[in-house]
Order: structure tokens, then sequence, then C-alpha cells
């Protein structure tokens, strides 16, 4: 018979991944069963209730020998060197560190096998531990929400007044968007929510809730964001920023924007930086009063229920690949199912798509931290350019900036200079007011905004050039001349190959 050995968990995680209750579900199915001692006793469940159930508890060195090895995080080198020959290795996390063991993975013949990466398929659903994950993770962020706000969630009329519902917005309508959103209409919250794919709004409808429907997904989200996140007393995001713009520009500038006493919950820390956070997997506080929770892991914290979800999971999915007949494990590459979470087999690494993706996954966030203050800066520029009327800052900046050149190059020019820049102002005003109001489905590179603008100063540019004694003015002249051109002439050429595609097609 196959030996499976549960390891107990490090650091901060609290789960575990076989419960009492699938112990002697896995015995009768013809495993035996070993776990490290106290493994299971962060989630409430005490060796005594494994020994109960047919399990077999033994220290730390001894579970290393058996055929597979249960545990929810990666294990670190030392672990490794004590893994048997032909092990099978099945975790639900993985860390980039493990691309360094592959020597180690190939001497023991190791097969590690990777549960977060099993389709998001319904077929495959009934073992999908990340939806158990979220689904938790999305009632845990409510619970959180509810004890950090000082009122109610629902509408209340009492003898003193009326106490308005709390308005909620979710972004992102996955499992864990969905659990959210279950639970606030349930404590009588006013619900909004927004996901970028469409399907997804019969499915808020069906809760109760309101589905904000935009056109531009990422663009026009932001501006929605910008005219009435004001209005919101609590924020949920439950959706990956990773590999999309859809949330460009939310930073701590926009959250100040929201009411004191308000409250922002962040599902996907581990992979967004949305604002300018200190500190993470936990609560942090704004100037003016407003907590992000930001907790790595909302599923710890609901740690019995968390591990009996995942342990039904698991045990779905050694069924699914256990051989009855034959009492082993059979693995069917042709299925998609196995073809996806089986990174090493018998040592030989199997999906190096799989490992590219997870090195391109941590250069990533690297690259998202590095450039994060760069984008906190123009995110505020953004942020400020909406608070005002939008034609009105062009005329402000626009004003503000000439005014200033013109003091700067009071030396170089005569009083006919000011006429000259008062001309040039309104006629830059006007010209941004008509091209502005073209619709965009009629923008070409060749009559676009920035085009139209560039060709102004490119003749302007000339006559400087050709006018002027000055040699600041001639070579300021020149090397506006040679920027603008740059824009025009590209124009030119796209518009060619354009052109050159639509006749192509005709």
């Amino acid at each position: 018979m196959l030996s499976i050995g549960i390891l107990k968990e490090e650091k901060k995680e609290n789960k575990v991944f076989i419960v009492p209750e699938t112990v002697s579900k896995l015995i009768s199915l013809g495993f035996n069963i070993y776990i490290e001692n106290n493994a299971g006793l962060l989630s409430g469940f005490k060796d005594e209730l494994y020994i109960k159930s047919g399990a077999v508890i033994e220290n730390k060195n001894n579970i290393f020998s058996k055929d597979i090895i249960l545990v929810f995080n990666f294990i670190n080198f030392k672990k490794l060197c004590f893994l048997k020959l032909n092990c099978k290795l099945i975790c639900f996390n993985i860390s980039e560190k493990y691309k360094e063991y592959l020597h180690i993975f190939k001497e023991k013949k190791v097969t590690l096998i990777v549960l977060n990466n099993i389709p998001r398929l319904s077929k495959y659903q009934y073992m999908d531990i990340v939806s158990s994950i979220s689904y938790i993770s999305g009632y845990r962020a409510v619970v959180e929400a509810l004890y950090l706000y000082k009122s109610i969630f629902s509408n209340q009329i009492v003898f003193s007044g009326i106490i308005p519902a709390v308005k909620v917005l979710i972004i992102g309508v996955g499992v864990s968007g969905l659990s959210s959103m279950s639970l606030l209409k349930t404590l009588g919250a006013d619900i909004y929510a927004y996901d970028i794919r469409k399907e997804t709004e019969d499915q808020v409808k069906s809760l109760g809730a309101k589905f904000i429907k935009i056109n531009n997904l990422y663009i026009d989200f932001n501006d929605y964001l910008l005219r009435n996140i004001m209005n919101f007393n609590l924020i949920i995001i439950t959706v990956s920023n990773k590999n999309n713009n859809l949330f460009k520009y939310i930073t701590n500038e926009l959250f100040m924007l929201m009411d004191n006493n308000s409250i922002i919950v962040d599902l996907s820390v581990k992979s967004n930086i949305y604002y300018d956070l200190e500190v993470y997997d936990s609560i942090y506080e704004l100037k003016n009063g407003i907590k992000v929770i930001s907790y790595y892991d909302y599923s710890r914290l609901m740690p019995k229920l968390s591990s009996f979800l995942c342990s039904n999971n698991l045990f779905n999915f050694l069924k699914f690949i256990f051989d009855d007949k034959k009492k082993k494990m059979y693995f069917n590459f042709n299925d998609v199912m196995i073809n996806d979470v089986t990174l090493i087999n018998n040592g030989i690494i199997y999906k190096k798509k799989i490992i590219n993706e997870f090195k391109s996954d941590f250069l990533f966030k690297n690259k998202q931290e590095q450039e994060h203050k760069l984008k906190v800066k123009s995110n505020f520029f953004y942020l400020y350019k909406y608070k005002i009327n939008k034609f009105l800052f062009y005329k402000i900046f626009t004003v503000f900036f000439f005014v200033f050149l013109s003091f700067f190059f009071l030396n170089y020019y005569s009083l006919n200079f000011f006429n000259n820049l008062n001309i040039f102002i309104l006629s830059f005003l006007l010209g941004y007011k008509l091209i502005n109001n073209i619709d965009h489905s009629l923008h070409t590179p060749l009559i676009s905004l920035t085009n139209a603008i560039s060709g102004i100063i490119f003749v302007g540019c000339l006559i400087q050039v050709n006018y002027l004694n000055n040699f600041i003015n001639k070579f300021i002249s020149f090397i506006s001349l040679f920027l603008v051109s740059i824009n025009v002439f590209s124009g030119f050429y796209i518009t060619i190959r354009m052109l050159k595609m639509f006749n192509n097609n005709n």
C-alpha cells in the first residue's frame, strides 16, 4: 500500500492539508496515513483525532520516508534532501527557490505536483483548492471590514433617526467577490460590482447587487472611480493587477477622496501594488483615517474551515489519480489537469513553460516595486487633472507656462512677443477644443491631436529659425523642430501603411 506523509507547516501557515475526517476516506481508498506531531494543532485538530481516524503520528524525520508527501507551502532545501527515491511531492504553493533545487529532484527522481495550477474549469471544480480558499477569503474580508467599520451595514430606521446602508464597491467578480457579495447582501449593504468580464453581470444581479457597465474596460473605469469613489464606504479588491492596466491610477491620493472611517480590503496583496503601503500583511491607516486591510492570506484567519475544504479537494484529486486495481498512482498526461499540475515528473522537468511563467511572475513583481514611486507621481497628476474642470486645467496650465517663459526670455524679445504670445495661446486653446471634439473613431495618425499640435509648432519653429538672429532662440527652435518632426513624419509614415493595408484588403 502507498504511504502518505503530512508535514507540519512552517512560518505563519496554520492550515493542515489533511483533516481527520479525510484520513478515514484515504485509508478506505488504499493509503496508509502518517502525520507529523501537532501538524493540525493550529487548525483545531489534535493528534488524538487523527489517531481515532486511523492515522499514525510520527516525528518529522520518519515522514520523509513515505511515498507521497503533502504540504501546503513548498519545503526548503534541507527537507528536500531527506525525500526518498521516486517520491511524490504534492504542495499547493510553489516557491521561486525550487528552480535552485532541480538537481535534487533529478537525483531522487521526485515528481513535483502543484495544485495551485488546477485549471479553473467546471469539470475540475470539485478538486479546485484555489476556489475553496477564494470563497473563504471573500467571506472573511467582509468580517474584517465589519469589525473595523464604525457603523452597521444595513439601512435601519430607529427612534433617533435613519441609519443609511453602507455603500460597497467590489472590484472583481470571481469566487471571492461573489462570496463577499453574498454575505454583504445578507447584512443589508448597498452593493456595486465591476469586472472586465461582462458575462458576470448575471451573477451579480442574481445576488441583488448592481453591475457597473463601462464601455472602455480600463480607462473609463478609472474615470468612474475618480467621479464616484467618494460615495463608497467600503471597497473590496479581489482581482489581480498582474498583466493588465485596470488599476493603473489607483493610489493613496485617490483613496483620500473617500470619507473618513472608510475601509479598503485588498484580497490580492500578494500580486497587487495599488497604493503606497508601508506595511503588508496587516491593517494600515492612511492620513485621513481610512483603513486598508492587506492581509497576505485571509484563509489563515479561518484555518479550521480552510483545512476542511482543502482536505476534501485534495482527497478528490488523489482519488482521481489513484488506480484501484493496481493500487498505485496513475498520471494520464493526456488530461489537461494532470498536464498543468505536474511541473517535474520522475526528476525530469515536464512543464518548462510553467517554470518560465513562474520566473516571469517574480520578475514582474520586482519591476512593479521599482516603478511604483514613479507611478504614484504620475497618478497624482492624473487625479488632480480630474478634480477640476478638464478644459479649465489646460487653460490655466498653458497661461502660467507661457507667462513664465515670457519672463525668462524677456531680454531676448521685443514687446511684439507678448502680442504673438496672446495669439499663440488663443490659437492653441481653440485648436485643442476643436480637435478634441472629433470622435475618436475618426482619428487617424495624420489628424490626431498630437500631430495637429506638432504641426503648429513645426511651422512656428521654421519661422523662428529663419527670422531671429539670436543664437539661443535659433538653438531652441532647432531642437524643437527636430523633436516635432519625428512625430509629424512618423504620422505620415503610419498613415501610408494604413492606406496600403486597406487597399490590399479591398
